[in-house]
C-alpha cells in the first residue's frame, strides 16, 4: 500500500529538482499587523518550523515578529507544492502562486505559497 501511495505522490508531483532549502518561514509581524516572510530557509518543515520557533521568541527577531508563525513550500511542481502546503504549510497561506517572471523556469521555483493580506496577483504573478 506504502508503495502504491509512493507512486501516486510523484506521478502527481513529480521528482524534478528543486531548490535544497524549500521551505520559508513567516512571522507575525507585530509593528505591520500582518504575516511576513522570514529570512529563515531550511531543507525540511521540520527544520523550518524548529528555526522559528527559537526566532520569534529571542532577540532581535522578538522585536519585531511574534506568533503565530509557519513555513511555506515553493518548488516547480504545482501539484507537490499545493499538496505540501495544504497539508503542512499552516494556516496563514491564501493560495499558490505561479512565477512569471524571466527567470522562474531557470530557479526552478515556479510555484510557491502566498500569506494571507497580500495582493492575489501582480506583474509577475497570480494565484492558481
Amino acid at each position: 500500500m506504502k508503495v502504491a501511495l509512493s507512486m501516486i505522490f510523484l506521478l502527481l508531483t513529480g521528482c524534478g529538482a528543486e531548490s535544497d532549502t524549500p521551505w520559508r518561514g513567516y512571522a507575525w509581524n507585530k509593528s505591520d499587523s500582518r504575516f511576513e516572510w522570514f529570512y529563515v530557509w531550511k531543507e525540511t518543515q521540520e527544520d523550518c518550523i524548529k528555526s522559528m520557533e527559537f526566532e520569534v521568541v529571542n532577540p532581535p527577531s522578538n522585536q519585531w515578529y511574534s506568533t503565530p508563525f509557519g513555513c511555506g513550500y515553493s518548488g516547480n511542481s504545482y501539484f507537490k507544492v499545493r499538496l505540501l502546503n495544504e497539508i503542512l504549510g499552516g494556516d496563514h497561506i491564501q493560495c499558490v502562486v505561479r512565477n512569471t517572471a524571466a527567470g522562474a523556469k531557470t530557479q526552478k521555483v515556479l510555484y510557491g505559497p502566498l500569506l494571507e493580506g497580500f495582493p492575489t496577483s501582480g506583474r509577475d504573478f497570480y494565484c492558481t
